[in-house]
């Protein structure tokens, strides 16, 4: 019996291109050098854009256990019962009074989600 495991690291949004307050420039870190010259930068960065690669790269892997770096959480407002169930019940920001929970673009991969994860025998 063999468990496959996968490791990877999603570039949340939120690190995309943080600009540095002092310059007005984006930080150093997210230069992102290795964009090639006449890529827009829009296209390679865009979350909308790269989320289904991401999720078909994940499905197709088919491994038992995901360990995701960078997961950007949603915050779930005012509808009772929401968050429940998706492996952060109660975790609220004391800022927000919103509930965190899995971003739509990841719940296919959960087992009990539509797909991914508990169809291989």
């Amino acid at each position: 019996t063999f468990l496959t495991v996968v490791s990877y690291n999603l570039l949340a949004p939120v690190y995309v291109r943080p600009i540095d307050l002092r310059t007005g420039s984006v930080q150093e870190f997210a230069s992102f050098g290795w964009i090639r010259e006449g890529e827009e930068t829009e296209d390679v960065l865009s979350f909308d854009a790269r989320s289904p690669r991401l999720l078909g790269i994940l499905e197709r892997s088919e491994a038992d256990v995901i360990c995701l770096q960078e997961l950007q959480l949603e915050r779930v407002r005012g509808v009772e019962g929401q968050g429940q169930g998706d492996g952060f019940g109660d975790n609220a920001a004391a800022d927000s009074g919103g509930r965190l929970a899995l971003p739509g673009w990841i719940r296919p991969l959960l087992v009990d989600g539509g797909g991914g994860g508990g169809s291989r025998p």
